[in-house]
């Protein structure tokens, strides 16, 4: 089975991705008292968004393809 990643995956690995390095800028930031520490944890909010969104999509999609498999493989009893 080939798998296809759409525009909206993509979108939401780039956001996860620079979200977990704005985390990780934000901890060093905050042992330096730097005054772009606000922006960097609302960078990395929106990417541990990203993060569960993307999840999410990946459940759904999965979900769907398992209702699709069961309706076209009727079980024998």
């Amino acid at each position: 089975m080939r798998t296809v990643l759409r525009p909206l995956d993509w979108m939401l690995i780039a956001v996860a991705v620079v979200g977990v390095i704005a985390n990780f800028i934000a901890v060093y930031l905050s042992y330096q008292g730097s005054d772009w520490l606000p922006v960097f944890n609302a960078v990395g909010s929106a990417g541990l968004l990203g993060c569960a969104l993307l999840m999410f999509r990946a459940v759904a999609l999965r979900a769907s393809r398992g209702r699709e498999d069961g309706s076209a493989d009727p079980k024998e009893r």
